[in-house]
């Protein structure tokens, strides 16, 4: 950007592909508004269609590490054009004016960047008292409930997180959305028949009471079972702890008739690398209802994550096994357990 001698007319070369104002704050500052004074000796229209970024790239405002402020369009005799970022302050060093478009030219007087001052910051609410922390307990080696007549766990998650080789803790959590990982466009499907299973590599290794799988085996009739396949269909606790397994909603399912079963590895940067497997719209032997639901394993960390959408079956087993019924075993009533929200897991 050159400036007149002896005036503040300021303009950029012409005709010019995306041209843009740098301006250096010099540290990073919490940025709220900008005011772009235009020429007024000619030239006005030429700001238009406008763009402001802030960030902490100086190698140009589209940058990774820059984000738009604002897209505006300003009018064609416009003197100011005074515009606050609409989804609050952007921390940045950098801030930039730029017009999108080819043959465009940046003509300007003078640009003022607004900053959010730490006087401007409302004072922090008290700390709230920290939320308990489920324990370990060696009972968890085998959470497990069996759903004779009334499937109540519609549009909920199960979230089971490992205490070394004991067992699981785990909270329960409403999912209005149905399912927290809907299948992308980039998952695949598993050509499931009635009663079979597939074959997974993980492309990772996740620890499943203690033990290290890289792979794991989808069974069409709800469940992923570790070291071998199962195609059993008769949902009883006794079936369930005969594999290490995972049953979401064991029983007697139908791919084959209705629904798919589909699965991709989700990089996610808020919560962590996790290999999801989805049920969809998958029916139940000799009829055509619909069930969805869906397993997520977390590589990282051992988590286990089990949600469920619209679900039509009213009996069913779901629970974790480690491959043995437990001592002393007693089912849990997975809707009365801890609220995540009212938990640290």
């Amino acid at each position: 950007l050159s400036c007149q001698a002896g005036t503040s007319l300021c303009h950029a070369a012409s005709n010019v592909t995306n041209p843009f104002l740098q301006l250096d704050l010099g540290d990073n500052k919490n940025v709220t508004r900008i005011r772009i004074y235009n020429r007024q000796d000619c030239c006005q229209e030429q700001l238009g269609r406008h763009e402001v970024w802030v960030g902490l790239a100086a190698e140009g405002p589209t940058h990774g590490y820059n984000t738009r402020c604002y897209s505006s369009t300003a009018a064609a005799d416009a003197a100011i054009v005074d515009m606050a970022c609409p989804a609050g302050p952007l921390e940045g060093r950098y801030v930039y004016l730029r017009l999108p478009g080819s043959g465009r030219t940046l003509h300007l007087l003078e640009v003022e960047v607004f900053l959010l001052e730490v006087d401007d910051c409302p004072p922090p609410p008290p700390c709230p008292s920290p939320p308990p922390v489920l324990p370990c307990e060696i009972a968890a080696l085998g959470h497990a409930q069996r759903f004779t007549t009334n499937f109540d766990l519609q549009r909920t998650s199960l979230t089971f997180v490992p205490c070394g080789s004991a067992g699981y803790t785990l909270c329960v959590q409403s999912s209005p959305a149905a399912l927290p990982d809907p299948p992308s466009g980039a998952a695949r499907t598993l050509s499931l028949s009635d009663d079979s299973s597939l074959a997974l590599n993980i492309g990772a290794s996740f620890t499943f009471f203690g033990q290290a799988y890289t792979s794991l085996h989808v069974g069409s009739n709800g469940y992923i079972t570790f070291g071998s396949g199962d195609s059993d269909y008769s949902e009883s606790l006794s079936n369930h702890f005969r594999k290490p397994r995972i049953s979401a909603l064991y029983d007697d399912l139908n791919p084959s008739v209705h629904g798919t079963v589909q699965y991709e590895v989700l990089d996610g940067s808020q919560e962590g690398a996790r290999l999801v497997v989805t049920w969809h719209g998958v029916a139940e032997y000799g009829t055509r209802n619909t069930n969805t639901f869906q397993v997520a394993l977390f590589l990282a960390t051992g988590w286990i994550r089990v949600s469920w959408g619209d679900v039509a079956v009213i009996d069913a087993v779901v629970g974790l096994s480690a491959g043995a019924t437990p001592a002393n075993f007693q089912q849990t009533d997975f809707s009365a357990v801890t609220d995540c929200s009212n938990t640290t897991l």
